[in-house]
């Protein structure tokens, strides 16, 4: 499955942070959006994969140059 190689694959390229939210299966959309907001905002790398069922997103941010306050 892909979204069991997933971190395998980000821990071979990057360094990164990951989030584990639990959202309301209603407002998956709201979040993903949101978070991708935040990534033209700031300027970063966001990833989301997650669980639908269980209202899980894993929000990765994609490490590059960027400062402690980023």
């Amino acid at each position: 499955m892909i979204r069991d190689n997933i971190l395998y694959a980000l821990y071979a390229l990057t360094q990164f942070e990951m989030l584990d939210e639990v959202v309301p299966i209603n407002q998956f959309g709201k979040m993903i959006r949101y978070t991708k907001e935040l990534q033209e905002k700031h300027k970063i790398e966001v990833l989301n994969f997650g669980h639908a069922g269980d209202g899980n997103i894993h929000t990765i941010i994609l490490k590059k140059d960027y400062s402690d306050e980023t």
